[in-house]
């Protein structure tokens, strides 16, 4: 059979006619003096070699390869007995296979071992489409409120919805690929290259993404630690304006892909945070100290409270015309 199928050039078919003859009223493929077999068999042996990519099977209205064998199993049988004729698989679109790589971060040179129906290379390219969508599905979750940084997003939500979108027909795109995961099936690739490199700029947002919520993430002891201590403090204090303006400048640098992926940079804003951490505890103490008494001061209390005039006041504030309020202020003090 596939020597029969070899002498036909591309373009060319194989005639049903050509391998089918009739006998007795019964149909079978005739291997002209050495045996024959029942077109039933021979269809079991057709639907091996379209699984394999070695042919293209032709019934009306449909040509099978090797991307369709879960639609040949669910025609009628007798669509498939009474198949046209069979003609070569579509010559390797290796440029495309090249694009398909390279938009998933994968070595080109892969494309070249998939003609060489080399499986490692495919398996290969299922693993990342599998790895990609899972993270496409978990940041569309996750990110639909944005990236928390230091009680504001990072992003708008034009966006994120702008993103959101781009990385949901990402996501399509890419589950659709997973069909090819032989090197049969990528010989029957339907895609163009415009239709594989649109995808580019998701897959860069992904990136973008992940890198800005990594580093919030690495930061985010800090950031937490400042807007709580931010929402207590005064407003027009020197350190809030310190930290104000810290925000919007860390905020502003690591919107910039060389800054935010690099270890200095981070390191940078770490302590640039630290000292503002340092100077709020610093000022919350000073603060403590003069709002609370010291042992000689809570000392010097205790001798007023017990001093006979303030009792005798006490005694005096009990009658009804007495003005009490003075008294008051004083005990509350």
């Amino acid at each position: 059979m596939r020597d029969l199928i070899a002498k036909k050039g591309h373009g060319q078919v194989l005639n049903r006619s050509e391998m089918v003859k009739r006998i007795d009223g019964i149909d079978y493929f005739v291997a002209d003096g050495k045996f024959r077999l029942e077109i039933e068999l021979l269809i079991v042996i057709l639907a091996a070699l379209v699984h394999s990519g070695e042919t293209v099977l032709a019934v009306p209205g449909k040509d099978f390869s090797a991307t369709d064998l879960s639609e040949m199993s669910s025609r009628p049988l007798q669509d498939i007995l009474e198949f046209n004729h069979l003609k070569q698989p579509k010559e390797w679109n290796i440029s495309v296979i090249k694009d398909l790589f390279e938009l998933l971060d994968l070595a080109p040179g892969l494309a070249v071992q998939v003609t060489q129906n080399v499986s490692e290379a495919v398996v290969q390219l299922g693993t990342r489409l599998n790895q990609l969508v899972e993270k496409l599905v978990i940041m569309r979750q996750e990110f639909s409120n944005g990236i928390p940084f230091w009680g504001t997003p990072l992003l708008s939500d034009s966006e994120i919805s702008k993103a959101n979108e781009k990385m949901s027909e990402a996501k399509d795109f890419l589950e659709s690929l997973q069909a090819f995961n032989s090197p049969a099936k990528l010989k029957n690739f339907k895609y163009t290259s415009a239709e594989v490199t649109k995808h580019q700029p998701a897959l860069d947002k992904l990136k973008e993404i992940d890198q800005l919520k990594a580093f919030a993430d690495s930061i985010s002891e800090f950031t937490v630690y400042l807007s709580n201590a931010q929402s207590i403090f005064h407003e027009d204090s020197d350190w809030t304006t310190r930290c104000k303006n810290a925000k919007e400048e860390i905020r502003k640098e690591v919107m910039d892909p060389d800054k935010r992926s690099s270890e200095p940079f981070r390191k940078k804003v770490i302590e640039q945070m630290k000292q503002l951490k340092a100077d709020y505890i610093k000022m919350y103490l000073e603060a403590y100290r003069h709002s609370r008494l010291d042992l000689h001061l809570d000392k010097r209390k205790q001798n007023l409270l017990r001093d006979p005039r303030f009792q005798q006041l006490k005694a005096l504030a009990s009658i009804s015309t007495m003005n009490v309020s003075q008294l008051s202020e004083i005990q509350s003090e």
